[in-house]
């Protein structure tokens, strides 16, 4: 341990022990001078010399040992008088030297309130032999003062009688100011929380150590029930918990921007309530702790949903009028019914652009609706990026070559492999490109991806006219429009941005987006990497919800394999991909293990499937001269077998 890590009354037993080795040695000194004078032996004289030299090291290593302390040591006589200050005294007085302290009365520097309450300490001192964890109020030279902290020792001579004392004083002001900011600040945090109407909470370790009474009554519990007892997890609704794992995941594995989330979590009493949450990762009392605000939404969803049901409904009656109409002008400038004069060739086509504009603002309604009220069904596959983006760009080529702007696509080597929705993601390729070119007369459009560990970065730039700052902090939202600096720009229904943003969104990532007015803009957006396995509960989990609410079985295969060649599993998949048609149905493959989702479907369909699946694997093993203990198939069905994803896995593993 370092000298400025130890407590004085640790300082005061070193100084003490040190001080009993030089009264030691002064009386192995007397004796010895005594022997020699008797005697006049040279071994006495050589022990006297050599207890001589002894006592002058441990006097020097007893002056340095005090010297270099980094406490304010004071030596004084029985009444308070100073005999001796090392420099540190000095300092914390402000004297030059620590000679300007000899004489004077240690009251006069120690200056307890009152004062007679120091005299008492030097009587306590002399008969107990030591004080400690003292406080008191050190006059400086220039007459500030500062709280120390202090021991104070008597020091006895050979007949045991206190002979001095020792005074160790540490400066704690600073210390106390910081406990005194410490305390002020926990008092504004606590009146802050208990007054809150937004639930709080601090949890590590998976329980929480501490939730405002807010919070508590959003569940139904009393605060003592939840603090260090339970955990977020604990709340929340089954088939949520791989939302807020993943999220819990994301925020321990190091610094990252606030999560802010939705999943449903369960009262006390059993009801079920939507719950949003606000959390960030914070030092806690020398660990890692997440901090959270939560409010109970459940209101505010019941009014969505009524008017995304609303929105709906209208933009479906809209859809199948529309839908005649633009049949019955097809019939028209087609000449189907007659011949049509190019005037009203004319008319019609523009009637029909505008039909197909308004669909496209139908479709967009519909997206933006079902993204908002958390529909958005993502049938994720594992996907080449490069591949897609390559595909999208090519799209893009006749219209590229028409306005003379260049695109291109930076891809790193090889596959750039992830589960994503391909159509989505599409969807999110072709928005992105087709504002670059609208907004570009010249120059180029780059497609980007880099792959890094855990997620995969996309960008598009573009050097057209760019955005101004001022627009940037609302274009994602919806029916947002950026003031383009060009007159005559195209205009949309400003839903296609914030439709991308909720297709980002719904999978786990980010996007963002940088501009510079007359330099180009550049859309970034992340999306996280998942396992097969992290895929696959959360679209069975997404299936259970639906299932629940529509009333409707859901069942899940699994076929096991015995066999590790990577090359025979990935056409293996593609194998089962053949089979399972339907758009509602979804696989995924966990090593040798085959998972095939079918929502809407109960055991009989379930076994028929699992047949020819199990019957075109065998076939596979089989040609290809695979030695295989053979497909193992297993079938679970909601809500016969379980009403939680993980009851379905178990379930089919153990048949």
């Amino acid at each position: 341990m370092k000298d400025y890590e130890k407590k004085p009354e640790q300082l005061i037993s070193e100084l003490q022990a040190a001080k009993a080795r030089i009264d030691d040695l002064q009386k192995v000194l007397s004796a010895v001078a005594f022997g020699g004078a008797a005697g006049g032996m040279s071994p006495v004289i050589r022990r006297y010399q050599r207890a001589q030299e002894a006592l002058r090291d441990s006097e020097e290593s007893y002056r340095a040992l005090v010297e270099t302390l980094p406490d304010a040591v004071v030596m004084t006589d029985l009444e308070g008088n100073v005999m001796m200050a090392n420099v540190q005294a000095a300092a914390m007085h402000g004297a030059d030297s620590s000679e300007e302290l000899l004489g004077k009365n240690i009251l006069e520097l120690v200056a307890p309130r009152p004062k007679e309450r120091g005299l008492d300490d030097i009587e306590k001192a002399c008969r107990s032999g030591i004080l400690r964890g003292l406080e008191y109020e050190w006059v400086t030279k220039t007459g500030s003062s500062l709280i120390v902290e202090a021991s104070i020792c008597a020091l006895h001579g050979v007949d045991l009688k206190p002979r001095a004392l020792m005074v160790v004083a540490r400066d704690i002001t600073e210390a106390r100011r910081t406990d005194s900011a410490l305390r002020e600040s926990e008092e504004r945090f606590r009146i802050l929380t208990e007054s809150s109407l937004a639930g709080v909470y601090i949890a590590s370790q998976g329980r929480f150590n501490y939730v405002n009474p807010a919070f508590a009554q959003i569940f139904g519990y009393e605060q003592k029930e939840l603090i260090h007892k339970m955990g977020p997890l604990d709340l929340v609704y089954p088939d949520d918990r791989p939302l807020m794992e993943r999220q819990l995941a994301l925020r321990a594995a190091g610094p990252s921007d606030a999560a802010h989330y939705l999943v449903r979590g369960v009262r006390k009493n059993g009801q079920i309530i939507y719950w949003e949450i606000l959390s960030r990762l914070i030092d806690y009392k020398d660990t890692k702790a997440l901090v959270g605000t939560s409010l109970d939404v459940t209101e505010r969803k019941k009014a969505e949903e009524l008017k995304d049901e609303f929105v709906i409904t209208v933009s479906h009656e809209l859809r199948a009028p529309l839908a005649i109409i633009k049949e019955g002008i097809s019939l028209l400038t087609e000449g189907i019914l007659g011949k049509v004069g190019r005037k009203q060739q004319h008319v019609l086509i523009i009637a029909r652009d505008n039909i197909n504009r308004l669909a496209r603002t139908i479709d967009n309604l519909l997206d933006i609706s079902r993204i908002e009220a958390g529909r958005t069904n993502l049938k994720k596959t594992r996907v080449d990026m490069a591949v897609l983006a390559r595909a999208c760009a090519a799209a893009f080529r006749t219209r590229l070559r028409e306005k003379g702007v260049r695109l291109s696509v930076k891809c790193p080597p090889g596959a750039v492999v992830i589960y994503v929705d391909s159509d989505r993601i599409n969807q999110v390729f072709t928005n992105l490109l087709d504002n670059a070119l609208k907004f570009t007369d010249k120059g180029r459009i780059q497609i980007e991806l880099a792959d890094s560990r855990g997620s995969i970065t996309c960008r598009v730039r573009d050097t057209g006219y760019g955005i101004l700052k001022s627009d940037l902090g609302r274009i994602f939202d919806k029916f947002q429009q950026a003031n383009q600096p060009k007159a005559g720009s195209a205009k949309g229904t400003g839903l296609g941005l914030s439709i991308i943003k909720g297709i980002i969104e719904a999978h786990g990532g980010k996007i963002s987006v940088e501009s510079r007015l007359g330099k180009g803009s550049c859309f970034s957006f992340i999306l996280p990497k998942y396992s097969s396995k992290e895929v696959m509960r959360e679209y069975l989990a997404g299936g259970l919800k639906d299932a629940m609410r529509k009333g409707v079985n859901l069942s899940l295969l699994l076929l096991s394999l015995d066999i590790r060649a990577g090359r025979h599993l990935k056409m293996m998949e593609e194998v089962i991909a053949r089979h399972v048609r339907r758009d509602d149905d979804a696989f995924f493959r966990d090593g040798a293990d085959f998972f095939v989702v079918m929502k809407g479907q109960g055991r009989r369909d379930a076994a028929l499937l699992s047949t020819r699946l199990a019957q075109a694997l065998r076939a596979y093993c089989l040609r290809y001269k695979l030695r295989s203990r053979g497909v193992l198939a297993g079938c679970a069905v909601f809500p016969d077998d379980g009403q939680h994803y993980a009851d379905l896995i178990n379930k089919a593993k153990s048949l």
